[in-house]
């Protein structure tokens, strides 16, 4: 009788170790970071990245470089102005490499290899952008890239978030969706004039240098 009482009670204990297993399993869906917050979270931390001598002095002893950090370090990021998504086709994106590498023709890739350049250079996004502003900004934003890797099932194709304020730089983060509903994230400063990303239409003007394809809207929050 006691052995039988004995296993009835392992089996109850059990089954409520399996019930709060199910109940914490529903609470981490829905507590699950949108991307926007996991963009914020990585605008924060190349801000610190930026702001940190003791960083900027292991990854770079250039004076030049950590001149040209202080045009992040000046400026406020505590609230955001606004988010814009970044959305491009298949050839409007083709656009934008051949301006920035000089090919103008990718007829001759195959399909599969198409798609790793295009996810290479989406998740490099803000550097090619960086390169047009020279070695130092591109070197600066270089070193201050923060990169994370999350699950959401929510993502269905590649996205890029321009995050912007009202004295600060932008910043740009990249969303490569993965294998398995993973995404890898990369954050990165945008070391351009403030004022060609003020608002949307500037925004828009700025990206139709490269192709009239590239849609930008605002992100709701």
């Amino acid at each position: 009788m006691k052995k039988l009482m004995k296993s009835i009670s392992i089996i109850l204990v059990m089954g409520i170790i399996l019930l709060m297993g199910g109940c914490d399993k529903k609470t981490d869906t829905n507590t699950r970071k949108t991307l926007l917050t996991q963009g914020l979270e990585l605008v924060e931390l190349i801000e610190e990245m930026a702001n940190s001598d003791t960083y900027i002095t292991i990854f770079s002893g250039n004076p030049k470089i950590a001149e040209k950090l202080k045009d992040v370090q000046d400026g406020d990021y505590t609230k955001t102005k606004a988010i814009y998504s970044i959305d491009f086709n298949s050839n409007s994106f083709e656009s934008i490499i051949g301006i920035l590498s000089g090919i103008a023709n990718f007829d001759n890739l195959s399909d599969d290899l198409k798609n790793v350049i295009k996810s290479k250079l989406k998740s490099s996004f803000a550097t090619q952008i960086n390169s047009l502003s020279g070695a130092e900004a591109l070197a600066a934003s270089a070193i201050c890239i923060a990169t994370k890797t999350f699950v959401c099932e929510e993502m269905k194709e590649d996205t890029i978030y321009l995050y912007t304020y009202e004295d600060a730089l932008p910043v740009v983060v990249t969303f490569i969706k993965g294998e398995d509903e993973t995404v890898l994230a990369n954050a990165t400063f945008l070391f351009l004039d403030k004022a060609l990303f003020d608002n949307q239409e500037a925004i828009e003007k700025f990206f139709k240098e490269f192709s009239h394809q590239i849609v930008i809207k605002e992100v709701e929050r």
